[in-house]
Protein backbone atom coordinates (compact mmCIF):
# COMPACT_ATOMS: atom_id res chain seq x y z
CA UNK A 1 0.00 0.00 0.00
CA UNK A 2 0.84 3.45 -0.87
CA UNK A 3 1.29 6.27 1.15
CA UNK A 4 -1.34 8.91 1.01
CA UNK A 5 0.02 12.74 0.80
CA UNK A 6 -2.74 15.26 1.36
CA UNK A 7 -1.28 18.45 -0.35
CA UNK A 8 -3.54 21.47 -0.81
CA UNK A 9 -1.74 23.99 -1.66
CA UNK A 10 -4.61 26.85 -0.54
CA UNK A 11 -5.20 25.40 2.64
CA UNK A 12 -3.26 27.35 5.56
CA UNK A 13 -2.70 25.07 8.93
CA UNK A 14 -2.01 28.08 11.00
CA UNK A 15 -5.10 29.93 10.27
CA UNK A 16 -7.18 27.01 11.00
CA UNK A 17 -5.45 26.43 13.99
CA UNK A 18 -6.29 30.15 15.18
CA UNK A 19 -9.76 29.84 13.60
CA UNK A 20 -10.15 26.82 15.89
CA UNK A 21 -8.54 28.32 18.96
CA UNK A 22 -10.46 31.64 18.82
CA UNK A 23 -13.68 29.88 18.61
CA UNK A 24 -12.68 27.90 21.36
CA UNK A 25 -11.55 31.10 23.68
CA UNK A 26 -15.30 32.87 22.57
CA UNK A 27 -17.28 29.22 23.60
CA UNK A 28 -15.25 29.82 27.19
CA UNK A 29 -15.99 33.34 27.68
CA UNK A 30 -19.91 32.89 27.11
CA UNK A 31 -19.65 29.78 29.90
CA UNK A 32 -17.91 31.96 32.25
CA UNK A 33 -20.29 34.91 31.90
CA UNK A 34 -23.19 32.62 31.94
CA UNK A 35 -21.35 31.09 35.28
CA UNK A 36 -21.14 34.62 36.63
CA UNK A 37 -24.66 35.83 36.29
CA UNK A 38 -26.10 32.37 38.09
CA UNK A 39 -23.84 33.50 40.96
CA UNK A 40 -25.32 36.71 41.39
CA UNK A 41 -28.59 35.93 40.85
CA UNK A 42 -28.12 32.82 43.89
CA UNK A 43 -26.26 35.32 46.13
CA UNK A 44 -29.15 38.07 45.41
CA UNK A 45 -31.77 35.14 46.42
CA UNK A 46 -29.78 34.38 49.38
CA UNK A 47 -29.77 37.47 50.60
CA UNK A 48 -33.22 38.30 50.33
CA UNK A 49 -34.42 35.13 51.99
CA UNK A 50 -31.66 35.59 55.22
CA UNK A 51 -33.19 39.69 55.44
CA UNK A 52 -36.75 38.05 55.01
CA UNK A 53 -36.13 35.28 57.86
CA UNK A 54 -34.36 37.23 60.16
CA UNK A 55 -36.88 40.26 59.90
CA UNK A 56 -39.75 37.73 60.28
CA UNK A 57 -38.59 35.82 63.32
CA UNK A 58 -37.36 38.68 65.36
CA UNK A 59 -40.92 40.46 64.71
CA UNK A 60 -42.87 37.62 65.78
CA UNK A 61 -41.08 36.77 69.08
CA UNK A 62 -40.99 40.58 69.67
CA UNK A 63 -44.39 40.39 69.74
CA UNK A 64 -44.81 36.96 71.42
CA UNK A 65 -42.37 38.21 74.00
CA UNK A 66 -44.69 41.16 75.19
CA UNK A 67 -47.74 39.48 74.79
CA UNK A 68 -46.02 37.36 77.37
CA UNK A 69 -44.94 40.07 79.43
CA UNK A 70 -48.31 41.65 79.53
CA UNK A 71 -50.18 38.70 80.22
CA UNK A 72 -48.22 37.63 82.99
CA UNK A 73 -48.61 41.51 84.23
CA UNK A 74 -51.99 41.46 84.45
CA UNK A 75 -52.40 37.88 86.30
CA UNK A 76 -50.01 39.60 89.08
CA UNK A 77 -51.70 42.92 89.12
CA UNK A 78 -55.66 41.21 89.35
CA UNK A 79 -53.83 39.26 92.21
CA UNK A 80 -52.32 41.98 94.25
CA UNK A 81 -53.68 43.24 97.00
CA UNK A 82 -53.66 47.30 95.79
CA UNK A 83 -54.94 47.19 92.54
CA UNK A 84 -56.51 43.56 91.66
CA UNK A 85 -59.54 41.90 93.34
CA UNK A 86 -57.69 39.54 96.03
CA UNK A 87 -57.69 41.08 99.89
CA UNK A 88 -54.79 38.59 101.87
CA UNK A 89 -54.03 36.34 99.20
CA UNK A 90 -58.13 35.42 98.52
CA UNK A 91 -60.23 36.63 96.26
CA UNK A 92 -62.53 39.45 97.57
CA UNK A 93 -66.56 39.25 95.88
CA UNK A 94 -66.77 42.91 96.33
CA UNK A 95 -63.63 44.05 94.47
CA UNK A 96 -64.53 41.61 91.86
CA UNK A 97 -67.91 43.12 91.17
CA UNK A 98 -66.24 46.98 90.98
CA UNK A 99 -63.62 45.49 88.51
CA UNK A 100 -66.77 43.78 86.54
CA UNK A 101 -68.18 47.17 86.37
CA UNK A 102 -65.17 49.35 85.96
CA UNK A 103 -65.26 50.41 82.31
CA UNK A 104 -62.79 48.11 80.00
CA UNK A 105 -60.32 50.96 78.93
CA UNK A 106 -60.11 52.05 82.43
CA UNK A 107 -58.80 48.74 83.36
CA UNK A 108 -56.55 48.47 80.53
CA UNK A 109 -55.12 52.22 80.91
CA UNK A 110 -54.51 51.18 84.92
CA UNK A 111 -52.71 47.63 84.36
CA UNK A 112 -50.58 49.67 81.61
CA UNK A 113 -50.53 47.44 78.55
CA UNK A 114 -51.45 48.18 75.66
CA UNK A 115 -52.68 44.25 73.94
CA UNK A 116 -56.57 42.90 74.69
CA UNK A 117 -56.88 40.53 77.46
CA UNK A 118 -59.60 39.30 79.46
CA UNK A 119 -59.42 36.38 82.54
CA UNK A 120 -61.57 34.02 83.76
CA UNK A 121 -61.87 32.53 87.07
CA UNK A 122 -63.73 28.45 87.25
CA UNK A 123 -67.08 29.21 88.84
CA UNK A 124 -67.09 32.98 88.84
CA UNK A 125 -69.93 34.91 89.45
CA UNK A 126 -70.89 38.84 89.80
CA UNK A 127 -74.10 39.46 91.28
CA UNK A 128 -74.84 35.63 92.00
CA UNK A 129 -75.32 35.25 88.37
CA UNK A 130 -72.46 33.04 86.77
CA UNK A 131 -70.13 34.56 84.20
CA UNK A 132 -67.35 32.94 82.00
CA UNK A 133 -64.72 35.93 81.77
CA UNK A 134 -64.53 39.52 82.62
CA UNK A 135 -62.31 41.75 79.93
CA UNK A 136 -62.60 42.32 76.37
CA UNK A 137 -63.81 38.98 74.20
CA UNK A 138 -61.49 38.26 70.94
CA UNK A 139 -64.29 38.99 68.58
CA UNK A 140 -61.84 39.18 65.25
CA UNK A 141 -59.20 36.99 63.60
CA UNK A 142 -56.44 37.11 66.13
CA UNK A 143 -52.53 37.48 64.93
CA UNK A 144 -50.71 36.17 68.73
CA UNK A 145 -52.64 35.08 71.58
CA UNK A 146 -51.18 34.06 75.12
CA UNK A 147 -52.74 31.88 78.15
CA UNK A 148 -51.35 32.74 81.68
CA UNK A 149 -52.35 30.90 84.04
CA UNK A 150 -52.61 30.79 88.33
CA UNK A 151 -53.78 29.78 91.25
CA UNK A 152 -55.86 31.29 93.82
CA UNK A 153 -58.89 31.46 96.28
CA UNK A 154 -62.36 32.20 95.34
CA UNK A 155 -65.13 30.69 97.60
CA UNK A 156 -62.97 29.11 99.69
CA UNK A 157 -62.44 26.49 97.47
CA UNK A 158 -58.71 26.56 94.94
CA UNK A 159 -59.09 27.89 91.67
CA UNK A 160 -57.12 28.51 88.45
CA UNK A 161 -57.15 32.35 87.34
CA UNK A 162 -56.81 32.29 83.07
CA UNK A 163 -55.61 35.39 81.84
CA UNK A 164 -55.85 35.53 77.76
CA UNK A 165 -53.77 38.57 76.29
CA UNK A 166 -53.95 38.90 72.18
CA UNK A 167 -53.07 40.72 69.55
Amino acid sequence: MGKFILTNKNFNFSKARNIKLSLRNKKAQAWSLDVVIACIIFTVGLMVLYVYAVNYTNSAGVDLEKLFYEGNNVAELLLSNDNGVVSHDIINQTKLENFYNTNYKDNKKSFGVTSDFYFSIDGMKINNSSIQFIGKLNQSSVISIVKVTRFTIYENKPVKLEVYSWK
